[in-house]
């Protein structure tokens, strides 16, 4: 267990750890990924929190796979953010998740966790407005 007592944002904590514990909230800092083209590949890399954009209104048109985790217990969540873009993520190749796929449109969100060298559904929620 490690005991941080200061603030690091915006710096790299380095270490082996085994226990994260916060006495408040936890913030995972978001990245951004716009979607310009049908079956796009997203590098997710060390990226924990994605906000999805889009250049169309068609989630059909604008899909995308994600590479493979490098480590098992990756976390990894996904959220639609803007109105009127859209996207999608289908079950196959490195991500597994039910109902086929899932569509993004403002406000939906998907978690996914790495485990044997696939992204895997945790939860899903859609809140389109």
């Amino acid at each position: 267990t490690v005991a941080l007592t200061t603030d690091i944002t915006g710096g790299t904590l380095a270490g082996s750890f085994t226990t994260l514990a916060t006495s408040g909230t936890l913030k995972i800092s978001p990245n951004n990924e716009n979607l310009t083209a049908d079956n796009q590949a997203v590098t997710v890399g060390s990226r924990s929190f994605i906000k999805l954009t889009s250049d169309n209104v068609t989630p059909t048109n604008r899909t995308f796979t994600l590479d493979a985790p490098a480590a098992d217990g990756l976390v990894l969540i996904l959220a639609g953010v803007a109105n009127g873009d859209a996207s999608e993520i289908v079950d196959g190749g490195n991500v597994r998740i039910s109902l086929g796929g899932m569509s993004f449109t403002n406000n939906d969100v998907l978690s996914l966790i790495a485990l044997g060298g696939v992204w895997i559904e945790v939860s899903r929620s859609t809140n389109s407005n």
